[in-house]
């Protein structure tokens, strides 16, 4: 099994610090706008391609936030798709907005500002009322379309009030200049308060995601009161203000997307570095399992025939394990046997050797660029060690728990399936071993290939990590 980003299961309660950051965003969103209330209503540069930079510049982080919403999104939690919703729904307005704004004369748009205003009205009485509808079941919604289901409903939602607002502008009211008193706009803003009061009260910030969704309800608002104070007009302080706020709010989500996308995949990283320490490792002894080990021999000694350079095994077993698991009962075996890998995780140090739990008895240390006779000389500094442990065995002619040992050393020159050779090798001298008595040390063998360099009387070995 392997975690994914959808698999990985939990959204994080919101940390003190979070609510700590997100209150003195909100505390400097407010402050920014009883600075700007007083004179939105002033005329501010007039900048038209500055004006269609920031629309598109807004619904494009808007459309970033709805895709990576809707990536999170699984039945278990339709939270996101309904946010991943509010946002796409948010960024078809403020797109279709775009070719409404001057100097646009060939758009169908562009012949008055009663289009405009209308997708406005859409964009901010949309926006709080999926997201007041979404807040107000507690997030717990019966509504579980699929994000591909939620992606077409909005988009199709979405084609009606942009149709009604630009093709067919004239079956609507006109709006008037001064948009504070219009009926509509106080009912945007209406929307917006009723959203966030529900996002507070509903949601209560039981996750990180609630905390800057309300976060993102105070800016809409405030976007909402800064153009409504500023007459709905294009190119006054309120209107650019207006923008910064709805803006504000998109990446408040955003960057908690972004964070949380961080996070997860640190903890997907985690999690699968713990299956693969479950998959690789022996439970019982904490060294590699068979598996692994049948792995790493593979890579060695592949890399041994890219150096020519020279592979050790050593396989080591406890002399009568079985009876002495009968004698003593299988929890004292097993502890004899964390005892060894204990000691041979202490012996087997260096980064590229490795040891494994081969059988219920049995170990296998591998060492690479080590030569026969390195092997051998760490070969019965652990069988010496292991006699120094005196761990009782009275089945054991010694009394002692001891260990037989079969070592093979393997040059790669010539030779094809080396793995397996190098493994049959060192069993016929663990069996050896075994034969002549135990508690010994027996090696297989195995010539060493010829090389040009000896003709100048250097050494092969000269390179070599010899214990």
């Amino acid at each position: 099994m392997t975690y994914s980003l959808q698999t990985l299961p939990g959204t994080p309660v919101p940390q003190q610090s979070q609510m700590v950051l997100a209150a003195i965003i909100a505390s400097l969103l407010l402050f920014a706008a009883a600075i700007v209330l007083p004179i939105a209503d002033l005329a501010g540069p007039v900048h038209p391609h500055l004006l269609t930079a920031l629309n598109t510049g807004l619904g494009t982080a808007m459309l970033v936030t709805a895709v990576l919403l809707y990536s999170r999104a699984n039945p278990a939690d339709p939270g996101f798709a309904w946010m991943g919703a509010a946002f796409l729904f948010s960024a078809c307005m403020v797109f279709a907005i775009v070719p409404a704004l001057p100097p646009r004369p060939d758009s169908v748009l562009a012949e008055e500002w009663n289009s405009p205003r209308w997708l406005w009205m859409f964009w901010h009485i949309g926006f709080a009322g999926i997201i007041g509808t979404y807040a107000a079941t507690g997030g717990r919604t019966r509504l579980r379309l699929s994000p591909m289901g939620s992606i077409i409903a909005v988009l199709g939602g979405a084609l009606v009030p942009v149709l009604l607002a630009t093709y067919f502008v004239d079956l609507l009211p006109g709006l008037e200049r001064r948009a504070w008193a219009a009926p509509l706009c106080l009912f945007a803003l209406l929307a917006n308060v009723i959203s966030f009061a529900m996002v507070a009260h509903r949601l209560r910030a039981r996750s990180q995601w609630h905390l800057w969704l309300a976060l993102a309800m105070v800016a809409s608002s405030l976007d909402v009161v800064l153009t409504i104070a500023g007459g709905s007009e294009p190119f006054t302080v309120g209107w650019y203000a207006a923008r910064g706020f709805a803006a504000a709010g998109c990446l408040a989500v955003l960057q908690a997307m972004l964070v949380d996308i961080g996070d997860l995949f640190r903890r997907v990283a985690a999690a699968n570095a713990a299956l693969d320490a479950l998959v690789h490792v022996d439970a019982l002894s904490g060294l590699s399992n068979r598996r692994h080990f049948d792995e790493t021999l593979a890579n060695e000694w592949r890399r041994a025939r890219r150096e020519d350079t020279p592979l050790s095994l050593v396989m080591l077993e406890l002399d009568f394990h079985e009876a002495f698991a009968d004698r003593y009962g299988q929890d004292d075996a097993d502890q004899l046997v964390r005892q060894i890998a204990t000691l041979l995780r202490e012996r087997v140090r260096r980064a590229a050797d490795s040891a494994a739990r081969y059988a219920p008895g049995r170990f296998a240390l591998l060492l690479p660029v080590t030569d026969h006779q390195g092997a051998m000389r760490k070969t019965e500094q652990i069988r010496i060690a292991i006699r120094g442990l005196n761990i009782p065995h009275a089945l054991n002619p010694h009394d002692i728990a001891t260990v037989s040992a079969g070592v093979a050393t393997l040059w790669p020159a010539g030779v094809q399936s080396g793995e397996d050779l190098l493994t049959h090798a060192a069993e016929r001298a663990l069996s050896r071993a075994q034969q002549s008595g135990r508690d010994m040390a027996v090696s297989e063998t195995m010539p060493e290939p010829e090389r040009a360099d000896r003709r100048a009387g250097q050494s092969v070995r000269s390179g070599l990590s010899v214990y």
